[in-house]
């Protein structure tokens, strides 16, 4: 029985590309379909086997360039962020001393962020940056969802119960900025991406 060293070679190339994301998957499913490539040529059998796996694997890398696959976390700190930028709105609102706006308007505003807010599956996110959830819960929800309360009834007692937790918010935040970008920035690989459907 003869030994099909590039064949072997590719396949096991091409598989450990499904294990990994970025340059180095690419690096690993080309590698994986060069190798297939010279076996075909010395006419090895089992070749196609590191051909398609390689070529599955490059493909789905190439489009997550293109955002088709983004990870699930990406997609979870996004609806974070898109909640952010609506609380931003109604606190540059308030900060603004020409436009006086009117409590129900910054209530509203709010109950929209909220809104994008209560999407978040805060395990995903949990999961990739440790005590999201517990914070952004008990923090930023909850913080928000009293400083609507307060400005809907004009209630001080609540505005000021919900921005100390909306501080703790903010300083969690601000302290974990970088793991949530670099959880928001992650790609999967293929097998991490199908394990996650």
């Amino acid at each position: 029985m003869q030994f099909h060293f590039l064949s072997l070679c590719s396949a096991i190339s091409a598989i450990i590309a499904l294990f990994l994301s970025g340059l180095a998957g690419i690096g690993a499913a080309l590698t994986g379909i060069l190798l297939a490539f010279f076996a075909s040529k010395r006419k090895e059998k089992g070749f196609i086997v590191g051909m398609l796996v390689g070529a599955i694997a490059m493909i789905f890398l190439n489009l997550q360039v293109f955002g088709l696959f983004p990870s699930p976390a990406k997609s979870e700190i996004e609806k974070v962020y898109d909640s952010i930028r609506l609380t931003n709105k109604a606190y540059s609102m308030l900060a603004n001393k020409e436009s006086n706006p009117d409590n129900s308007e910054i209530a509203a505003i709010i109950e929209v962020s909220l809104t994008s807010a209560k999407q978040v599956d805060v395990d995903i996110v949990d999961n990739m940056v440790s005590g999201f959830a517990g914070s952004f819960q008990g923090d930023y929800i909850q913080g928000f969802t009293m400083l609507a309360e307060g400005y809907k009834e004009a209630d001080n007692t609540k505005k000021l119960a919900g921005g100390m937790l909306v501080d703790n918010w903010a300083r969690w935040n601000l302290t974990n900025k970088a793991l949530m970008e670099k959880a928001r920035k992650k790609t999967p690989s293929l097998a991490g991406y199908i394990l996650t459907l």
